[in-house]
Formats: C-alpha cells, structure tokens, sequence
C-alpha cells in the first residue's frame, strides 16, 4: 500500500479475507500507470475493473420444487 501511496494513489482497501483476496486502489487517471507500474514492481497482480453508476443488481429466480 505504501508503494501504490507513493506513486500516487489516494486511498487503499484491502477486500477480503484468508489466503486470498484484494486491495482496491483509488487513484487520479494520470496517476494510474504510476501506481499500477508501482505494485508490479513489488509483485502485484493487477486487475482489471471499472467503477459503475449503477451498484450491484442481484436477480432472485425461483426454484420449482
């Protein structure tokens, strides 16, 4: 966290638990390379995701007994 700090993230969360698991890193678009350069450099995975307007939707189906 402190690497993705010092190349410009603004905030970090780390999200999960037990032998897995993320951390989330909210930086400035022009910070972006910056602090994803930064956590490769220690080892990081990083992944893919974009903010959405909408929040998670979650559909209930029925199941016939």
């Amino acid at each position: 966290m402190e690497a993705a700090k010092r190349a410009g993230a603004l905030s970090g969360k780390v999200c999960g638990a037990g032998g897995g698991g993320c951390i989330v890193f909210l930086a400035r678009p022009e910070n972006r390379l910056r602090v994803e350069q930064a956590l490769k450099e220690h080892g990081a995975r990083v992944l893919e995701a974009r903010p959405r307007r909408q929040g998670l939707r979650i559909e209930v189906i029925p199941i016939p007994h």
